[in-house]
């Protein structure tokens, strides 16, 4: 069954991969089937994961003219995040979307150097993002929102700029079409149970004894700081890319 889980989650018939990241779940069974065991299934998922984030950050990196030996540098870097090793550590699927999210950002970045909508590039990588993980494709869009809303302002012909948008929307509306129209399908066909209400909220939230996430590797805070120091001094002579970015 495309819509039930009739074999993962304890065969318990759970509607999941239907609705939340279709193309990675069968992107990671094939890997599964490759491998031919878990054992080797892992080593293979996680090389694939650590190639693919410093790939993404490095293409973002060269994208907006940052030296090569620098790019490569805070690319090694981010494999080292706690929000990629998540995938390794917990096998937590936020990592792949974290992983691809600098990849995803270029058509942004395009936007702002040129002032043209990449109509399919845009639609592409929020599509391929909602395909991977849902929550990591609202963070691109709200990042999305705010890249192309100074892009707009800006932008002298603010017509067609939206006029793009608008098609860019509706072809990730086609691109996406096997997660809305399930989903439409499911409410419209089915009684389905409220959420589950947490009453200990507070054990399966981010206190401090788990905030280590935000520190880890412990060079992070020191180079986020530094960074956003330097960002601020020179604010006025940076480039709208890399204010946007910030």
């Amino acid at each position: 069954s495309y819509i039930m889980s009739l074999h993962g989650y304890q065969q318990s018939g759970r509607i999941v991969n239907a609705l939340y990241g279709p193309y990675l779940a069968y992107l990671q069974g094939a890997l599964l089937l490759l491998a031919g065991t878990w054992y080797r299934y892992q080593l293979l998922s996680n090389l694939l994961l650590g190639v693919l984030s410093a790939t993404s950050l490095y293409f973002l990196m060269r994208e907006v003219k940052v030296r090569y030996f620098l790019s490569v540098g805070l690319s090694m870097f981010f494999v080292t995040t706690y929000s990629v090793q998540y995938w390794w550590v917990a096998q937590g699927f936020s990592s792949w979307g974290v992983a691809l999210f600098p990849l995803c950002l270029i058509p942004a970045v395009r936007f702002l150097k040129t002032g043209k909508v990449p109509i399919f590039l845009m639609a592409g990588a929020v599509g391929l993002m909602l395909q991977i993980h849902m929550l990591s494709a609202l963070f691109l869009i709200l990042a999305y929102a705010i890249l192309f809303s100074i892009g707009w302002l800006k932008s002298q012909d603010k017509w067609n700029v939206m006029k793009d948008i608008l098609f860019s929307v509706g072809v990730f509306l086609i691109l996406t079409v096997n997660i809305w129209l399930p989903l439409l399908y499911v409410n419209a066909t089915n009684e389905l149970a409220a959420p589950f209400i947490n009453k200990k909220f507070i054990q399966s939230t981010v206190t401090w004894s788990k905030a280590y996430f935000l520190y880890f590797p412990y060079s992070l805070p020191i180079i986020f700081a530094t960074s956003l120091y330097f960002m601020l001094k020179k604010w006025k002579k940076q480039s709208v890319i890399l204010r946007g970015l910030t």
